[in-house]
């Protein structure tokens, strides 16, 4: 009795094993930790999608419940239109985290975080991005900003020299 039901259950294990990586390969998400631009440059975790070319780094995939934290100055990091989905306003926490200086964050969709970019340092541009369902799309606690063609709904800034 129990050989005849190893096959069938084989069978069915190899089914739903390829019906769940068929679904996550149409999803074009990427599910894992938050993700870290270290001060030396390294992204960690190294499966992050995220591609390195000197000091620009491209998303190369959408993200799901994630952040990404830069702790690297002078960088460019670029969305290339991939979407970064949180998990809802009221969960305190931000998709982007600028804590480092002369970092330009551009083309990113952000939804559904409290906040969208959080700058915590000065001088960072913030340029063609587009925030739904987000508290605060943009929230800078420092100085020197430069926030230009992004889809805005309502911004927080507290600190001077900021256009």
């Amino acid at each position: 009795m129990a050989k005849q039901l190893i096959i069938p259950l084989a069978i069915c294990t190899l089914i739903l094993s390829m019906l769940c990586a068929a679904t996550r390969a149409e999803t074009d998400v990427t599910l894992s930790e938050n993700i870290h631009i270290l001060p030396d440059g390294t992204v960690t975790p190294s499966t992050a999608p995220i591609h390195r070319n000197g000091d620009t780094y491209q998303l190369t995939n959408s993200l799901v419940y994630e952040s990404i934290i830069i702790e690297k100055n002078n960088i460019s990091l670029d969305g290339r239109g991939y979407t970064m989905q949180g998990n809802g306003i009221g969960k305190g926490v931000a998709a982007i985290n600028l804590t480092c200086t002369g970092v330009t964050v551009r083309n990113f969709q952000i939804n559904d975080y409290e906040v969208g970019i959080l700058g915590a340092c000065d001088g960072n541009r913030i340029v063609g991005n587009d925030f739904t369902r987000v508290h605060y799309d943009i929230a800078v606690y420092a100085d020197n900003y430069e926030i230009t063609q992004n889809y805005l709904n309502y911004v927080r800034i507290v600190g001077s020299n900021v256009h």
